[in-house]
């Protein structure tokens, strides 16, 4: 009778190990090929954030009144699905799903009548950010360069605007550039003969013209309390925590080809010396920190314009179109047709390429193809939908599940996008006009 128990217990612990592989083996993402006769590897896929009363049909089965679907042990091959909801445009894409790959999805759908609302009028010179738009306006034979900045409560989103007096200082019949920080609390408008450097919180600016070597700027960046300056060999700092008292800082002289300001505000330049490439980290007042040289560089380093971006610890390079990685001292080449990197936080950044654009981030990685080549772009929370603008500044709505349908093709500048609950905004210049279309539950 013991012995029967015995065997009995060993059954039940074998039993017991076996269900636990199984649980396992499912939990991992396998399943088992009885026609092949071995375990493989399946895909997923989720579809998040649904607005209300919305119907998702997914390999010819309907899901109704879920915010959230979630697909898995999914094989793999292409899925086609379709997303209803009554005064929308339908949703409807397919998907390749891939060995070990969860593909998530956040449909916004379009209504089927956009209402385009206009804002602010006469104005002109629009730049963007994340949160902000800065344009210049006329009124009453007066010329302010003003800031628009989105405010986000928990029921609502609305707009405020300050402005600051800028009248008889710039030529406005040259070209104006305008750029600014990510706090938007500084900005740098510049015809071509005079700098001005705006602060928005006290209302003023201040003419540092003098403080700028003559010759034609190659690129400046505001980042904090410091504007970055570069003249074609020469890379100047400017601390301007005190506008009326710049100071002024030379980080570097040299054949730079490209730089780009990483954590802690620190400058990675890189630069030809002696038929050699190097990268040199300096601190943002230009003490140099550490030079390396980048060994088996492609050739056209040391002739090309290049350009740089320090994201996630690493430094990425483009040059002709194609994104490289530098890997300690060595150039890797990363991906093909790439024509320049947005960092949207430190953890994520998207590649923009000829009618596509790439998911970068810590543990994912992405590629969409689009109808057009993106110029622009605005991305939402859940970082699988966004939107993007192309050469003709159509503003299009797409998503990593295939989605890539034009919202408006009436702006003409660039744009930018907030999202509050299940509603979402964008706003955009639009010829003299600033507007917004506000897509969201009914």
């Amino acid at each position: 009778m013991k012995r029967f128990k015995n065997i009995f217990n060993i059954m039940e612990f074998f039993l017991l190990l076996l269900i636990v592989i199984i649980v396992y083996i499912i939990a991992t993402g396998y399943k088992y090929d009885f026609e092949k006769k071995v375990l493989v590897q399946t895909g997923a896929l989720t579809i998040e954030n649904l607005e209300d009363n919305t119907t998702v049909l997914f390999n010819n089965e309907k899901y109704k009144d879920e915010r959230n679907h979630s697909f898995k042990q999914l094989d793999q091959k292409n899925y086609t699905f379709k997303i209803t909801k009554d005064s929308r445009k339908d949703y409807t894409t397919s998907v390749d799903i891939k060995q070990g790959e969860v593909i998530y999805i956040s449909p916004i759908l379009i209504p089927n009548h956009i209402k385009i609302n206009s804002i602010r009028e006469n104005i002109s010179n629009i730049s963007t950010s994340e949160r902000f738009m800065f344009y210049t306006v006329k009124e009453d034979n007066k010329i302010f360069i003003e800031r628009l900045t989105l405010n986000k409560s928990l029921f609502n989103v609305d707009s405020t605007i300050v402005g600051v007096n800028i009248t008889g200082v710039l030529d406005f019949s040259k070209s104006i550039k305008i750029t600014h920080n990510d706090n938007g609390n500084s900005v740098l408008i510049s015809d071509d003969k005079k700098t001005l450097l705006i602060d928005f919180n006290k209302s003023i600016f201040s003419d540092i013209s003098s403080l700028i070597p003559s010759g034609a700027i190659t690129s400046y960046e505001l980042r904090d309390n410091y504007l970055i300056i570069r003249y074609e060999q020469l890379l100047y700092s400017f601390n301007i925590s005190d506008i009326q008292k710049v100071q002024k800082n030379l980080v570097f002289t040299g054949s730079i080809k490209s730089y780009s300001i990483g954590e802690n505000n620190n400058i990675y330049i890189i630069y030809a010396e002696n038929d050699k490439i190097y990268i040199e980290t300096f601190s943002i007042d230009g003490v140099s920190q550490n030079k390396t040289e980048i060994v088996d560089s492609p050739d056209e380093f040391a002739k090309n314009n290049i350009s740089m971006s320090y994201f996630y610890q690493n430094i990425y390079i483009i040059n002709n179109d194609i994104i490289y990685k530098l890997n300690k001292n060595k150039i890797i080449e990363f991906e093909k047709n790439i024509s320049s990197i947005k960092i949207q936080d430190r953890n994520t950044a998207y590649l923009i390429g000829k009618n596509k654009i790439s998911l970068l981030s810590k543990d994912k990685y992405f590629t969409i193809g689009l109808k057009y080549s993106p110029i622009d772009m605005q991305v939402f929370p859940d970082l699988f939908t966004f939107f993007y603008s192309d050469s003709e500044y159509k503003i299009h709505l797409a998503d990593f599940g295939g989605q890539d349908n034009i919202v408006t093709e009436d702006a003409s500048t660039s744009f930018l996008m907030t999202q509050n609950g299940s509603d979402s905004y964008i706003y955009f210049g639009s010829k003299s006009e600033i507007k917004y279309i506000k897509f969201g539950n009914d």
